[in-house]
Formats: structure tokens, sequence, C-alpha cells
């Protein structure tokens, strides 16, 4: 595990000082801000309802970005093949990167806390869903990031990455809309049960459900399995 935190925190510090991060953090930031005093200004609601959806739709986008880099890089550069040498394990490298993106994000997530405690202050909002709210935006960050680092494991060419992880972000965003709007079918069930937007809805309406909670986790589990098998068959070549 020693060795996974000193990988994090190498990647805490290219992502401290790359000029990437830094856009993609004050784009997730500005977008979310406006919207939230936008929003704010129409409906005249003290809800963090509003500000979850925009941040959630804002992830989707940005996050695939927060990835790219993270093996992909390593591999165009050759340095894979340095760290690879080194006394680590493939599972401690994609571990210790893992941490390092969920440690970035769980600070841009921190810098939106701003949004909840205005509205406490203009208004008598119901505290519950906001903490529930925050969890989920936390666990459908951690599985956007999970889905993210397979992709950049899979090949050297970062856009490639960025591209493939946002097109298996987005269809587990909206899996469950084959299935909506007619008879309630097995498929449509499973559907439901796969899509990452119905189960984050849930916490945005105060309820926290074990199965989403053992969804994410999952979800975020089998992504590091496969990002390590996609590691170990390129060092195998």
């Amino acid at each position: 595990m020693k060795n996974a935190l000193i990988i994090m925190q190498r990647e805490l510090r290219s992502y401290f000082t790359s000029t990437i991060a830094y856009t993609v953090a004050a784009f997730f930031l500005v977008v979310c801000g406006y919207l939230f005093f936008a929003t704010l200004k129409l409906t005249q609601e003290a809800t963090i309802r509003y500000l979850l959806h925009n941040a959630a739709v804002t992830l989707l986008l940005i996050s695939p970005a927060m990835t790219m880099r993270l093996i992909a890089e390593e591999r165009r550069t050759g340095t894979i093949e340095l760290l690879m040498t080194s006394p680590v394990t493939d599972a401690q490298v994609i571990i210790g990167k893992y941490l390092g993106s969920l440690g970035f994000y769980v600070a841009m997530l921190l810098l939106t806390l701003q949004y909840p405690l205005i509205l406490l202050r203009v208004g008598a909002p119901d505290k519950g869903p906001m903490l529930t709210g925050y969890l989920g935006l936390l666990l459908l960050g951690a599985g956007f990031l999970a889905i993210g680092l397979v992709a950049s494991s899979l090949t050297k060419n970062q856009i490639v990455a960025a591209v493939g992880a946002f097109a298996v972000m987005l269809l587990l965003w909206i899996v469950s809309w084959v299935g909506s709007g007619g008879a309630t079918t097995f498929w449509s069930e499973v559907l439901r049960n796969l899509s990452m937007l119905d189960r984050f809805e849930n916490f945005t309406k105060g309820v926290i459900d074990t199965r989403d909670v053992v969804f994410f986790l999952s979800l975020i589990g089998f992504c590091l399995f496969l990002s390590v098998r996609a590691l170990s068959a390129t060092k195998a070549r």
C-alpha cells in the first residue's frame, strides 16, 4: 500500500502542476457557479437539487479529460517501462493513479461547498438532500474516474482514451431511456439498474439506498480490475 500512496502523491503533484487540470477545474467551477446562481434567480428556491444535477452533467463532460493521461501518457512517452521495472505491482500502479485522480476530484468538489453555504444563508433548505447529494456526487465522480482509467489503460492516445471513456459514461448515463415510456419488462428493469443517472437520482432526493452504494462500489472495483489486467497485458507484450 505504501507504493500506491507514493504513486498517488506523484499523480497529485502532476495534477496541480498541469495546465489541463487547472483548466478542467476552472471549467467545472465556473459552469457550476453560473448555473447555480442562474437557477437560484429563476426559481427562487433554496434547494440543492439543481446544483447537483448541473454538477453531474458537467462532470460527465470533464471527467474524461481528468483521466485520459493517467496511463496513456506514460505509454506514449515510454515512462511506463521505467515504472513497471520499479518494485511496484500492477495493482499498486493502478490504485495509486486512481487515488491521485480521485484526490483531485475531491479537491474540486470541496470548492463547491460554498454554494450549499449560500443556500443556508438565504433560505432554509433541507440538509438531508445536501449531504446525500454530495455523497452521490462523490460516488458518481469516482465511478466516472474508474471508467476513464480503464480507457486510458487501453491506448497510448489521450484523445482516444477521452472519447472512449466519454462514450461508455454516456451509455451508462442514458441506458435506462431505452426502456422508458413503455410497460415495465425484465430488460427495461435491467437497463434501469445499470443506469448511473437513475442511481444518482436517489441521492438527490435524500435517499441512501445500499443497492446504489453497492452499484457504484462494484463498478469502481470492476473497472480497477480491468485496468490492472490491461496494464499486465501491456507489460507482457
